[in-house]
């Protein structure tokens, strides 16, 4: 029974070492601290990140992104994100990504999407997470034209948005509604 012990402790101190042997701290780009608020990875050398100023003084749209396996990572705003936080970012290649971006001033919220890694964003459909109730928690893209964008009631009931065309000719809604008793 001890040689069972010992033997069991062994595996469980090498799963240890050979689990924390796999992760490498690596800079985002921003010249001030930033802590990732949301990731997304659609291929082992691809990973989006949207972050936010450890002060809580600069709140925008930031984002970093690799394209080179994390070696190194170029940091970016949003096009016109000033008080404007990426709730949650999904990506489906180096180009394609889109975030769920809350206004943080009036509430209300609206997904952007970029196809040329970054360098613009458009607003998609602004009828979407309307203030000051209603604003986006996650969007999800599995692939160039399929994905889903949820968010939190607004008082109708919970917003689900679907599209199958990558969003460029809107969200469709599929909003649920939960009755008061």
């Amino acid at each position: 029974m001890k040689t069972l012990k010992l033997f069991l402790l062994t595996v469980l101190i090498s799963f240890t070492i050979t689990a924390k042997a796999q992760w490498a701290s690596q800079a985002s780009g921003f010249a001030t601290n930033h802590m990732v608020w949301s990731i997304s990875v659609p291929s082992s050398n691809v990973v989006w990140a949207s972050t936010i100023d450890t002060s809580f003084t600069n709140i925008s749209g930031s984002y970093t992104r690799t394209i080179d396996g994390g070696a190194t990572w170029v940091p970016s705003v949003v096009t016109n994100s000033t008080d404007w936080l990426i709730n949650s970012l999904t990506a489906v290649d180096q180009n394609n990504a889109w975030a769920a971006m809350l206004d943080i001033n009036n509430g209300g919220g609206g997904i952007f999407h970029t196809n040329n890694g970054g360098t613009s964003w458009n607003q998609q459909a602004t009828t979407q997470f309307a203030g000051p109730d209603g604003y986006p928690n996650l969007i999800y893209f599995w692939n160039l034209n399929d994905g889903i964008a949820i968010g939190d009631p607004n008082p109708t009931g919970f917003e689900i948005y679907t599209t199958a065309n990558g969003g460029t000719t809107g969200l469709q809604l599929r909003q649920l509604i939960f009755l008061q008793t």
